[in-house]
Order: structure tokens, then C-alpha cells, then sequence
């Protein structure tokens, strides 16, 4: 298979350009920001490229307007792809340098500049091959125990960010998530532009678009029928979806995560994503898996009892799941070429 057609989850490592200019080495670590995590899988960013640096824009035109008008959670999604960038980076022998922009109100969120040599380490090793691994799973967890040392540098990560992190597999807690969570479903899937907005980002399994999700785990246990876009564009299943949502957190959700920041700023959302694709390469690491619950988080109401209920004097900006499951079908990634502008 030529190297030019394979999807980026097939990247062959060892064609990294390392006699190349900094603009190819800058383009072949593009394939491994793809890889991110983001919000409906909708991959809301664009890159710029230079001969010395990457400039990360926002994709608006991906965006989730209903529960995101503000594009926090698109903006976070973009922050996750500079951490990819940053991981394979180092891994490569190169020392990336985030940059980020004066004017905080245009599309152009941050600037990634190859610096250095790095001398890579186990740690950007082993988080650097996790890139490929890491799947989002929405699936039923079962018990895990974070190791302390992950722990410990996950909590690292996080004040390097300026950025709060915490865990909890507290049961009161859960539950009193877990009834927030129930209640945010049923309010959003009473809204039919809600569920439209949110069937447009529904894909089968045999689907060939290069984005988007199936429904699996997020209102059953089992995967979806064909009819399942439609059922959720036309009828209000709110209840029934919020006491699955609920039970989940309550019964499948060995440890909950929940990542806040001092402030709702584009450069806080940006270290929200970078130490959620932090977090998530070394769960992976250690064979754990995770997925959001952030329903409650995107009603501004509910938002602020979050942060009541995890004692977060901060704004909380995301809430996972973690724990141990069996490997989920992978999702799609766009071309890369498809990224650049």
C-alpha cells in the first residue's frame, strides 16, 4: 500500500522526514493530530503550515451549535490535537513550543513551533505509540485501578497546564452526577433541534464519511438498528436515554475524572484539550479506557451544580468516564490533505 493512501491510524512511523525541512517533519506530524479526540467526532480544526511552525485554526463550520455556542467544547477539541502534535514531536527528536496568540477572538488558536532537539524518553515512547491505541469507548466499564504513578502524572500535567484535575470513584458522588446527567438528557432530547443536530453526527457502521459516530453506548447497550438516526431525529426518548445515561455512570463507571480551569478562555479550553489527550495517552498505557459524560456540563444551569458537587472552585470543562472494556470499532479519521489550508 503507497504510504500517500494509507488512513493516518496506518501512518508508518519510520517515514518520518528526519533529513527533511521542518515544513515536511511539521505535515507528517500532522497525521498524528488527526488521531484526537473531539466532540461528535467532528474534527473541528484546520492547519496552517510554515516553514518553521504550525497554526492551529478553528473550524466553526463543525461545530455543535446547540449545546456548544460558544465552541468550548470545539475549541477543546482543537487543544487535544496540539497535545498529539506535541507527544509525536518529542517522540521524533524534536521539542515543540505552544505559542499562543495576542487577539484571542479569532479563528487562529494557537502556533506550534519546533524549537530544540529532544532527547526522547520511555514516557514519550510509550505515550507516543498509545496515539494509535486510544479509542474513544462509550461502552459498560468494569472495576480499574488508576496506577499512582499515572496518577501522579496526569496531576503534573495539570498544573504544568495551569489547569485542574481530580478523581473520584465515590458513590455518592456518582450517583449525584448521575442524576444531573439523567436530567441533562431529558431536557436536551426534549428539543428537536437538539436531536436533529445531534443525528447529523450519527453514522452507521458501514458509513464511508470520515467523521461523525455511531450510537453505540450512548442509549444502548447493544448497537444501534438502521433506524436509529431517524428514531432519534423524530421521537423524544429522553427518559428512557437519561435512565440508561444514569445507570451507566452509576454502575459502569468505576472512576469518574473531572477537568476544570480559573476561567472560560480560548487559551484554557486550548490546555483542557492538551491534558485531555494527555490524560487519555496514559490511560491507554495502562490498558484503560474512557469516554465524556458532559451532559450536564453543557447546561449552563447544571454546569454551575458540577462544580458544587466536585467541590470545583473553578469552571468545569469536561467529566469522564474511565475504567475497563473491550476494544470498540475504530473511528473514522478525515485525510489530513483535507485539514491543511
Amino acid at each position: 500500500m503507497a504510504e500517500s493512501y494509507i488512513t493516518p491510524r496506518q501512518t508508518h512511523d519510520e517515514f518520518f522526514p528526519y533529513s527533511g525541512c521542518k515544513e515536511d517533519q511539521l505535515r507528517f506530524l500532522l497525521r498524528y493530530a488527526v488521531l484526537a479526540p473531539s466532540h461528535y467526532n467532528a474534527q473541528p480544526w484546520k492547519f496552517r503550515l510554515h516553514s518553521d511552525g504550525i497554526e492551529i485554526i478553528k473550524n466553526a463550520s463543525r461545530a455543535a451549535l446547540t449545546v456548544d455556542p460558544q465552541l468550548r467544547e470545539l475549541t477543546i477539541s482543537c487543544g487535544a490535537a496540539v497535545r498529539m502534535i506535541e507527544v509525536a514531536a518529542r517522540y521524533f527528536a524534536l521539542e515543540p513550543q505552544v505559542i499562543f496568540p495576542s487577539d484571542n477572538q479569532s479563528d487562529f488558536l494557537a502556533r506550534i513551533e519546533l524549537i530544540d532537539r529532544h532527547e526522547p524518553s520511555d514516557q514519550d515512547a510509550l505515550l507516543f505509540h498509545a496515539i494509535k491505541e486510544r479509542q474513544t469507548n462509550r461502552g459498560l466499564f468494569t472495576d480499574a485501578i488508576i496506577p499512582n504513578e499515572v496518577t501522579k502524572s496526569c496531576l503534573a500535567s495539570a498544573r504544568e497546564l495551569g489547569v485542574e484535575l481530580g478523581f473520584t470513584h465515590n458513590k455518592r458522588l456518582k450517583m449525584a452526577f448521575a442524576s444531573l446527567t439523567a436530567f441533562a438528557v431529558r431536557h436536551q432530547l426534549s428539543l428537536p433541534w437538539y436531536r436533529l443536530e445531534f443525528a447529523s453526527w450519527m453514522r452507521s457502521s458501514i458509513s464511508l464519511k470520515p467523521d461523525g459516530m455511531t450510537g453505540f453506548g450512548f442509549f444502548a447497550s447493544n448497537l444501534p438498528s438502521p433506524l436509529a438516526r431517524t428514531t432519534m431525529k423524530w421521537l423524544n426518548r429522553g427518559k428512557q436515554i437519561g435512565i440508561f445515561n444514569k445507570n451507566k455512570v452509576i454502575t459502569a463507571s468505576p472512576i469518574l475524572a473531572v477537568i476544570s480551569t480559573d476561567a472560560d478562555s480560548q487559551e484554557s479550553w486550548i490546555n483542557t484539550g492538551r491534558l485531555l489527550s494527555d490524560l487519555l495517552l496514559k490511560l491507554t498505557t495502562v490498558g484503560l479506557s474512557a469516554s465524556f459524560m458532559n451532559q450536564a456540563i453543557q447546561e449552563p444551569k447544571l454546569r454551575k451544580q458540577v462544580a458544587k458537587l466536585f467541590s470545583c472552585e473553578a469552571k468545569p470543562q469536561l467529566v469522564l468516564r474511565i475504567g475497563v472494556a473491550e476494544k470498540v470499532q475504530w473511528t473514522p479519521r478525515m485525510p489530513v490533505d483535507d485539514c491543511i489550508i
